[in-house]
């Protein structure tokens, strides 16, 4: 079956032609052009187009192979025209062709000095741009591909063959695409007639760059480890697109490289230092990397050269906000801007721009300021082709800082624009269209749709479980979002598996003592406590405070644990013990400087309430309300007012008790989930608590 029938396409004659291209290539080679162990393994590899390498050893011509491929691309419109087109292709061979220009030399031997010649010329002429894949031989073949799979199953990870299967496919297309732009790029000179041997030289150039980041990423996954694996599934996204060197106009703008041979030597060297960088990025190489790109820099500035000097400032941006050097970045990426407008380098100034805005939210900037950044941003998108990636990238950054300063509907709106250029691109976004979504869910979350949050984190997860299997930690992240949004649903018993599941892939994966273990205990113990099961719930925020207090005392997660606890405790009538937890949730938001968050100083008041210290009760949840209100969010701001009711409920504030239960009232309607039970309790509270009554 073809990908897009999976999908629920109709079958049409490009699906017949995926069809006929599987049947071929278990003809030529002997082993069909996918491979799964069971259904969804093998449904997975058709949809990732990994198709896989011809066994050792085969005769099958190249044009052949190629000619298959591109009858078993994963885009329909990818494939050929027709399967008239596709047999043609086949009987295209261009062997036989040579063969018949030299039949033909031989056959009029008394025009030898003529014809011979002519046929010399018509075959260099005819070779003159095929050959480019010969280029890949022990970079990207059968044999490597066969040794990074090795290295990859040895790091001892579970999950170590489904990472190497999406690496595996994404270098494939990354492969494919080089020599298809190579061959492309020679026949628009030598056979089209359509650009100039100056044009060649620069397309080539870049071309010739690009297979240098290939040779980088694929001998440093040949080293990859345990540590690494996690990581590498999006190596391939951090090379640079192949797009760049079909787009003449851009290549054209660049600072040309120096007139001095010395010089530019010095500059190929470099030049092949930078193309390494994608690739010890990826593995997490920081330290190596931000050192490697400070060299470059130092020394393209001593050479005046200033593509090389900004596209290694921006590498130092990249690597400096891994390792926590924020203090440097604003500076640098100013100068990676600017730098990039000498060179001509359209993307790295979008880049550095749009970074600028990413910073900013970190830094406390103004949203007028910030969304200046992504105005500017957007201004440069129509100078850069061959790519969707920075349209993608800048609504997603503009989403960002508008979901940080409370403006949910816009960000909502930027983030679906995103999926929409993802959806639409002839590239495969397949990364980006996970991370979008759970920005998306994130953003429905906050205008307390939950629903749509859950759908969203659904759609991740599948997406996930596609791409990277069921091991992956990326899915414990996804599953332990899906728990959440059954909370924010108040169907705990729902949200009980997703947790279950997250909890144990964490466990195999990163073992009990690892800190995010923590994040799951407390989730899991709070919905086991809603459940009813006390003893295991109390358990799971137990065990959650220990390794908390093991790993990382003063941590946002140690204060969200310590909270969890707290609403827990309240939830089992146990008021002295909750305010205990909120009291510690709140020494370890001021030691981390940053606010008290608004359920933690609600559920401190809810405790004092219930411990009967009503006036203090009273101060904190008037607190408490405009922290809620801050954050805009609802469920919270209902149980504090419904509090805030029984509490003032007494001689002389009855109408002020009264208001603040109507408003409780008010503010279950854009509360989604179960809200009936909590509408009812406090129709009951305002009928037995009439102004008359008293």
């Amino acid at each position: 079956m073809a990908p897009e029938q999976f999908d629920g396409a109709t079958a049409n004659a490009q699906s017949d032609q995926f069809s006929f291209g599987v049947s071929l290539y278990k003809a030529l080679y002997g082993q069909p052009p996918f491979r799964g162990e069971g259904l969804p393994a093998l449904v997975k590899a058709v949809r990732a187009g990994a198709v896989q390498p011809p066994p050792p050893g085969s005769k099958v011509p190249s044009f052949v192979h190629r000619v298959v491929l591109k009858g078993l691309r994963v885009d329909p419109s990818a494939r050929f025209a027709s399967l008239d087109e596709l047999l043609t292709a086949l009987a295209d061979d261009p062997a036989r062709v040579r063969k018949r220009w030299a039949l033909a030399g031989a056959a009029a031997l008394v025009l030898a000095s003529l014809v011979g010649g002519a046929t010399v010329a018509r075959q260099r002429y005819n070779t003159r741009c095929t050959g480019a894949e010969l280029k890949l031989v022990g970079l990207w073949d059968a044999q490597r591909m066969t040794e990074l799979e090795s290295a990859f199953r040895k790091s001892g990870v579970s999950y170590a063959g489904d990472v190497w299967h999406t690496v595996e496919a994404a270098l494939d297309r990354y492969a494919r695409e080089w020599v298809a732009q190579r061959t492309e790029a020679c026949e628009a000179t030598w056979f089209k007639r359509e650009q100039s041997d100056a044009v060649l030289t620069l397309r080539m150039q870049c071309l010739s760059d690009r297979l240098d980041e290939l040779r980088s990423i694929t001998d440093l996954l040949g080293k990859v480890d345990a540590t690494a694996i996690e990581s590498v599934a999006k190596a391939p996204t951090a090379l640079t697109e192949l797009g760049r060197c079909a787009d003449v106009a851009a290549l054209e703008r660049r600072t040309p490289l120096p007139k001095n041979a010395d010089e530019q030597r010095r500059v190929e060297a470099l030049q092949h230092s930078l193309n390494g960088l994608s690739s010890l990025f990826s593995l997490g190489r920081y330290q190596e990397g931000a050192a490697t790109a400070e060299r470059i820099a130092e020394e393209a500035k001593a050479l005046g050269y200033a593509p090389l000097r900004a596209a290694a400032t921006f590498w130092l941006v990249r690597f400096s906000g891994k390792l926590g050097r924020f203090s440097v970045i604003r500076e640098l990426l100013f100068e990676t801007v600017r730098l990039a407008e000498i060179a001509g380098d359209d993307v790295l100034r979008f880049e550095g721009t749009v970074t600028l805005a990413s910073l900013g939210l970190e830094v406390g900037e103004s949203l007028e300021q910030l969304l200046t950044y992504t105005d500017i941003a957007e201004s440069m998108l129509h100078r850069i082709k061959g790519t969707d990636r920075p349209a993608v990238k800048l609504q997603v950054v503009r989403g960002n800082v508008l979901l940080t300063r409370e403006r949910y509907d816009q960000a909502t709106e930027a983030y679906e624009k995103a999926k929409r250029v993802i959806e639409a691109s002839q590239q495969d976004l397949t990364d980006d269209l996970g991370d979008v979504m759970d920005n998306i869910a994130l953003a429905h979350h906050f205008r307390h749709h939950d629903y749509q949050s859950l759908a969203e984190h659904q759609r991740s997860l599948s997406l996930l479980l596609t791409r990277l299997g069921p091991k992956h930690p990326d899915v414990a992240y996804t599953n332990l979002s899906i728990a959440g949004a059954y909370l924010a649903l108040n169907q705990p018993e729902q949200a009980l598996k997703p947790a279950d599941e997250s909890l144990a892939l964490r466990l195999e994966v990163l073992g009990p003592d690892h800190v995010l273990i923590a994040e799951n205990l407390f989730n899991r113990g709070r919905i086991l406590g809603l459940l009813g099961q006390v003893e295991a719930g109390r358990k799971d925020l137990d065990a959650a405070l220990e390794l908390m207090a093991r790993q990382a005392p003063i941590s946002t997660i140690a204060m969200q644990t310590s909270a969890a606890f707290g609403h827990f405790s309240l939830d089992q009538k146990d008021p002295a013990g909750a305010l205990k937890h909120y009291e510690h949730a709140a020494e370890i938001a001021k030691k981390l400087e940053t606010n008290n968050p608004g359920n933690i100083i609600l559920g401190r008041g809810l405790a004092l309430g219930a411990l009967g210290r009503s006036a203090e009760a009273l101060t904190v949840l008037d607190a408490a309300i405009a922290a809620l209100t801050t954050e805009n969010d609802n469920a919270g701001l209902f149980r504090a007012h419904f509090a805030l009711a029984d509490l003032l409920w007494q001689p002389g504030s009855e109408e002020s008790a009264r208001a603040h239960a109507e408003t409780a009232l008010q503010l279950l309607g854009p509360v989604e989930g179960n809200t009936t039970e909590r509408q009812a309790a406090i129709r009951k509270w305002l009928t037995e608590h009439s102004v008359e009554s008293q």
